[in-house]
């Protein structure tokens, strides 16, 4: 049960380098995306949509504090964050302190993994389905900020409450 302190520094450097990422994310327009953000081959090659597309306007959305905005974009991805924000947490301490953590309560089994895989393509089809209310679990397009200016401020609910009490 031992701290490896060689481990605990590349996590603080990957920290750094995904804090600057989220900052450079959160200042941009996702309008007229810059450079650096990925593109989903996918959705570029058949026009329909995979289980991951509008992760990065998800990230956008929670990083402007719009948690609606983030379900209109991928519902599957929003809902599996908190676990799969304990897993990587499990993972990392695992890997950083090993020994520190006690084993779970439950064992993964191969018919778990098929029950996500069936989960994740049955949400696949879903969201490529051109009828109500299956429309509503493909993403939306983003409003360019350079079209309107105005929109950033529909993502946040706090410039939303002050804009209301000015009237």
């Amino acid at each position: 049960m031992t701290l490896r302190s060689g481990r605990v520094i590349v996590s603080l450097v990957a920290l750094t380098a995904l804090a600057s990422l989220a900052l450079a994310l959160r200042g941009s327009d996702l309008g007229h995306p810059p450079i650096w953000l990925p593109h989903c081959m996918f959705h570029e090659l058949t026009g329909l949509h995979c289980p991951g597309c509008g992760n990065t306007r998800v990230a956008y959305a929670l990083l402007h504090a719009d948690l609606a905005g983030a379900l209109r974009q991928n519902i599957l991805f929003v809902l599996s964050l908190p676990f799969l924000g304990i897993l990587f947490a499990r993972t990392w301490l695992h890997w950083v302190a090993p020994g520190w953590l006690r084993p779970l309560p439950f064992h993964w089994r191969e018919r778990d993994t098929w029950i996500v895989i069936a989960v994740l393509m049955s949400y696949w089809v879903a969201r490529n389905l051109p009828w109500a209310p299956f429309q509503l679990l493909a993403p939306k397009p983003i409003v360019s900020l350079r079209e309107n200016p105005d929109s950033l401020r529909l993502a946040s609910p706090v410039p939303a409450i002050q804009q209301a009490q000015e009237r």
